[in-house]
């Protein structure tokens, strides 16, 4: 998997993993942001597009929140939203894939199935066409300084002139749902995976849309992890049952950066290279939640 150039720059990514039926998702991003799941929310593997799993939202009350996330945006003058979404069934168009509110419920910058709302002048703008049912499509949201961008599968639907970013410290991030007042409405009838949140402009007009953000597979993100330099490590990974957990996610202490995935033998045995430096390590199985321990220290040899 390739290096992603802007990882200190993001500070949400949610690949939405866990097994069939849990109620819990963890930000893989060095922010480290508290995610709720209400209403039913949770992880399903039917409909997911690997045997990961997938965020599924049942369009009658199901959603998540990220309110830590208006605190890592307020005054940005440009970030980048995205994810991977399956539409199930249509609301009137009015289904939500995310948005921004004030602590009061108000809209602040909302993106349903059909169009953008916020608290610009041009306050409800449609796109030119509703999003797809039925397919899985990625959806990204770039705020410049002055502008709203969306794009659908890598292509730009939408370039909304706006003011300055007008989002405050104490706003509600949700998705699948937008407030009205106290009572959330306009649910989202379908699946997410892998939603990430970036500080800056990660995407300009005819890009070609990433595939999973993370991976439940053998190898390394950095080359220098599996340089002559580097040394290994082992550990055992299982469950409470004893059966091996199914991976086993590395990342940098200091960054969290994803360095290196290994994958337990059958007694959960599991051994990866890493050059000196700090770590933590993060256990994955199916139908439990991630445990991560650390900083674990790789030190220089000799």
């Amino acid at each position: 998997m390739a290096i992603d150039p802007m990882w200190r720059d993001v500070v949400l990514l949610l690949p939405c993993w866990g097994g069939d039926g849990a109620q819990q998702l963890v930000d893989y991003s060095g922010a480290r942001l508290p995610v709720s799941l209400r209403g039913g929310a949770m992880v399903s593997v039917d409909g997911a597009r690997s045997e990961a799993g997938a965020l599924y939202l049942d369009g009658s009350g199901a959603y998540v929140t990220i309110n830590d996330l208006s605190r890592r945006l307020a005054g940005v003058p440009a970030f980048t939203i995205e994810g991977w979404f399956f539409r199930a069934s249509d609301n009137a168009g009015q289904d939500v894939l995310f948005g921004f509110h004030s602590s009061l419920g108000a809209n602040r910058a909302v993106f349903d199935a059909s169009k953008y709302f916020g608290d610009e002048a041009a306050a409800t703008t449609s796109y030119p066409s509703a999003m797809p049912i039925g397919v899985w499509f990625h959806f990204a949201v770039v705020r410049r300084p002055s502008a709203w961008q969306v794009y659908l599968d890598g292509t730009r639907i939408l370039d909304l002139a706006a003011a300055p970013n007008t989002l405050e410290v104490t706003d509600r991030f949700s998705v699948g749902q937008e407030w009205d007042g106290a009572s959330p409405s306009d649910f989202w009838h379908g699946y997410v995976e892998d939603l990430r949140v970036t500080l800056g402009v990660r995407y300009e007009a005819g890009f070609e849309p990433p595939g999973r953000l993370l991976t439940l597979t053998d190898g390394g993100y950095r080359a220098e992890a599996y340089s002559e330099a580097s040394e290994p490590i082992n550990g055992s990974a299982r469950r409470g049952d004893g059966t091996p957990a199914d991976s086993v996610l590395v990342r940098d202490w200091i960054s969290h950066e994803p360095v290196a995935i290994a994958t337990p033998d059958a007694a959960g045995d599991w051994s990866v290279r890493l050059v000196p430096g700090q770590y933590d390590i993060t256990y994955l199985a199916t139908g439990c939640a991630p445990v991560c321990h650390g900083p674990y220290t790789v030190p220089a040899s000799g």
